[in-house]
């Protein structure tokens, strides 16, 4: 292998990796304060923050699972 070719896996690994890392943390903080603000608004309020996580996941699973394969 040379040495384009193992700049190019390692810079592809890195990108993939922090794109997970990064919806992971952006998703989970949203599902958190969705679960804080069910106590304090209702059920209705939770599910615009469940939607906008879910946006984000959708939105980053193609990139994520091309880099893979």
């Amino acid at each position: 292998m040379g040495k384009a070719q193992q700049v190019a896996l390692a810079y592809s690994t890195v990108v993939i990796g922090l794109n997970v890392i990064v919806s992971t943390l952006i998703s989970g903080r949203i599902l958190y304060l969705a679960r804080q603000m069910q106590g304090a608004l209702g059920a209705d309020t939770v599910k615009a923050y469940t939607g906008a996580a879910a946006l984000i996941i959708e939105s980053a699973l193609p990139y994520t699972l091309f880099g893979i394969a």
